[in-house]
């Protein structure tokens, strides 16, 4: 038998195990989807550059209550949307879908690209703790977004203490001249009781 005629075998076990390994590697861990599940406080916020100068076109913030049902799928019932290009639009009642792995890390539909561009984009991110924090990327309608979710139950100011990290950026006030722009970083340490001390980091 000669060499090719022995390797055949060899690549043709090669070349089957390629084309099946996409579809395997479409399926996604969701066993942790129960990390996501009841009445979550949630802010989505993002802007869109306008130009090459890097104005900003757009500029729009959605925050609320979402339920999330531990099963792959959630819904928003009370939420508040304000848009520089739309004004302060009613926000009907929408649900939308995610899937969490069993380290925490996941995604989820894009409340805001939903609302707004009637797209299907979704949020990257990772749950911890109660609390959910991601971003969409490569989306299609080149947004710039934040989407923070944590968990309502027994939320309240007494709850608001210990130390936090806290990061800010504007990305441009008035019609969103970049020479405007800046960010900040600091720590807080909140008592509890409405007093927070902090500090600008270094």
């Amino acid at each position: 038998m000669s060499r090719l005629a022995r390797a055949v075998p060899f690549l043709t076990l090669i070349a089957l195990s390629i084309i099946a390994w996409p579809a395997r590697a479409q399926t996604w861990d969701n066993s942790g989807n129960s990390k996501l599940n009841g009445s979550f406080f949630f802010r989505q916020v993002m802007y869109r550059i306008g130009d090459q100068y890097g104005d900003l076109s757009e500029a729009a913030a959605l925050y609320g209550t979402i339920n999330f049902h531990g099963d792959g799928s959630y819904t928003i019932s009370s939420a508040s949307l304000v848009d520089s290009s739309r004004g302060t639009p009613q926000v009907p009642a929408f649900s939308g879908t995610y899937a969490i792995s069993a380290s925490g890390y996941g995604f989820l539909s894009s409340p805001l690209a939903q609302l707004l561009f009637s797209t299907n984009d979704v949020i990257y991110g990772l749950v911890s703790n109660g609390v959910f924090v991601g971003s969409s990327t490569d989306n299609s309608v080149a947004i710039n977004d934040l989407f923070v979710a944590a968990a309502s139950s027994g939320a309240t100011s007494g709850t608001f203490k210990g130390a936090y990290s806290l990061a800010y950026m504007n990305a441009g006030v008035g019609q969103g001249d970049p020479a405007e722009a800046y960010d900040a970083l600091a720590q807080l340490n909140p008592n509890g009781a409405g007093i927070s001390i902090g500090r600008r980091a270094r």
